[in-house]
């Protein structure tokens, strides 16, 4: 077996910290090891500071053995502005469905979305190239929609097209279809999960403002809430309800309880919230919705 490059030393080192039990070599895959979501973004949040090089957390998705996964950081550039594309399913003759990922977490979030797709129905992930760290160099959600629309015209030429977007990437979904709709584009659907938005309208979440906008976006969300109710009421028990309250209750208990005694819980955790937070502020909440002359899903 070939020596690791110090590259590779250095995330085999980060990987046996997150897999004890288990032995790390450069052929070691990281989801046959028990990663999942939240190990690849602490995992990469610790690779970058280490390594200096760009992580962005859906890297590890595309790259699961350890070698792979270091010459796919290796080469990637800080000015790369090109999205990170991971099919999802290929097979089908189904218009391809592209879903944009949120600042973090990247394709993890449609993980599960992807396995619950039609056999026919092919869907590729784009996630921006934003690091663990929450580095990048786009300067606006329209610029991040222009290098999406490069990455999906090289799978689809021509419309029509079918999008859905995640968080944030709701809102980059949005200013995609603006733009294909003012090239004269169809786009014959457009999602939204996870994002204030309704019928033709979207609703930009405020998280800072006067007392009144607070107060209004509560309104929205709790409107938006009861009508999900109403939608799957049918599935809903005091049961499931019961032990949804317990799991909150004791994730805010170590949250806001060990933490002040020193026992660090879900540091790293917070520390990607706050970057996604820090990404979603400084590009989304500077960004004119506009209008869309079409149908949006939510």
């Amino acid at each position: 077996m070939s020596r690791p490059t110090s590259s590779e030393a250095i995330v085999i080192k980060i990987w046996a910290t997150f897999f004890p039990k288990q032995e790390i070599d450069s052929s070691s895959h990281f989801f046959d090891l028990g990663g999942d979501s939240l190990t690849a973004i602490n995992m990469s949040l610790a690779v970058e500071r280490e390594t200096g090089f760009q992580v962005p957390i859906g890297t590890i998705y595309n790259g699961p053995i350890l070698k792979d996964f270091v010459e796919i950081i290796s080469s990637f550039q800080t000015e790369d502005k090109r999205p990170i594309v991971t099919p999802l399913q290929t097979r089908g003759n189904q218009t391809p469905l592209f879903a944009i990922a949120p600042a973090v977490g990247g394709v993890f979030h449609y993980r599960d979305f992807g396995k619950r797709l039609r056999n026919d129905q092919p869907c590729y992930c784009l996630e921006p190239r934003i690091s663990a760290l929450g580095e990048h160099s786009y300067k606006s959600v329209e610029e991040i929609a222009e290098w999406k629309i490069n990455a999906i015209k090289e799978i689809q030429v021509e419309g029509p097209y079918r999008l859905c977007g995640y968080s944030f990437g709701g809102s980059i979904a949005w200013e995609v279809a603006k733009i294909l709709k003012a090239r004269g584009e169809e786009v014959e659907l457009l999602l939204a999960f996870d994002t204030i938005a309704r019928g033709k309208e979207f609703h930009q979440p405020r998280f800072t403002g006067s007392l009144l906008n607070k107060t209004k976006r509560l309104f929205v969300r709790l409107k938006q809430l009861n009508g999900t109710y109403k939608r799957h009421k049918a599935k809903l028990s005091w049961v499931n309800v019961g032990v949804l309250i317990c799991v909150k209750a004791q994730y805010f208990f170590k949250r806001s309880v060990l933490n002040k005694i020193g026992l660090n819980f879900d540091v790293e955790e917070t520390t990607a919230a706050k970057i996604e937070n820090q990404v979603q502020n400084t590009l989304r909440c500077v960004y004119d919705y506009g209008t869309y002359d079409g149908e949006l899903t939510s």
